[in-house]
């Protein structure tokens, strides 16, 4: 691969990365499909639930009761955006040491396996992770509408 490729590659990667993110970061986009905004005065909060089609609903709440709703939305979003990151900057440096550190060695077929098990269980602990805050919310949600 030459030089000209490469750098067509890693400008493509960086761009698919960096709309990635301004999509995921202004479509409120998160694995628990769930966002929110609160009233000036703290005593409205609206919820989003879903991905494309959106429900919505709105609560009178309490300070405390509008914390309980936002602490594991916004933890869910911090995450994501945190996996995000992780997730490009590993893959990023991968391919930028495979070439010259990785490639020439014996095993390298095991070190590129066990980079993708790693991917793959980095991605299973944060996948858990989204499960257990979207169960936090949904319980949260249902006192909520009660």
């Amino acid at each position: 691969m030459n030089r000209v490729t490469k750098t067509v590659l890693i400008t493509i990667y960086i761009a698919v990365i960096v709309l990635a993110v301004v999509l995921i970061v202004t479509n409120k986009l998160n694995p628990v499909g769930y966002a929110y905004s609160l009233s000036d005065d703290l005593s409205v909060i609206t919820i989003e639930e879903g991905y494309l089609t959106k429900e919505v609903y709105q609560f009178e709440v309490e300070t405390s009761e509008a914390l309980r709703i936002v602490l594991p939305i916004t933890e869910a979003n911090q995450l994501w955006e945190l996996n995000v990151a992780i997730f490009a900057l590993l893959v990023a440096t991968f391919n930028l040491i495979y070439p010259k550190v990785i490639k020439p060695q014996t095993y390298s077929k095991w070190i590129t396996a066990g980079f993708i098990l790693l991917l793959i269980v980095l991605a299973a602990i944060h996948f858990n992770a989204h499960l257990e805050l979207n169960r936090t919310i949904s319980e949260v949600l249902n006192t909520l509408r009660e």
